[in-house]
């Protein structure tokens, strides 16, 4: 494959690929968190529930973010200060 092929995917081409590696590090994470003994006890104690579940979600929307695809979008998104 090409570099300018890689580059020029669609913005939902790039949206589902960051979806997949926030699934794949949540699942890291959660394999983590379950091998240890008392793991999921202990996560859950300090987080609580519904943010260990919430924290989990925002890993995997934080990775399929749309992302600016032109320096001039990169510009518009994060203009300079």
């Amino acid at each position: 494959m090409s570099i300018r092929l890689l580059s020029e995917t669609s913005p939902s081409a790039r949206m589902l690929h960051g979806a997949l590696i926030g699934i794949v590090a949540t699942v890291m994470y959660l394999v983590l968190v379950f091998a240890k003994p008392g793991g999921f006890a202990a996560a859950v104690a300090t987080q609580g529930l519904p943010l260990f579940w919430f924290s989990q979600a925002m890993r995997i929307a934080g990775c399929a973010r749309r992302r600016p695809q032109s320096k001039d979008q990169a510009r518009d998104c994060f203009p300079a200060r």
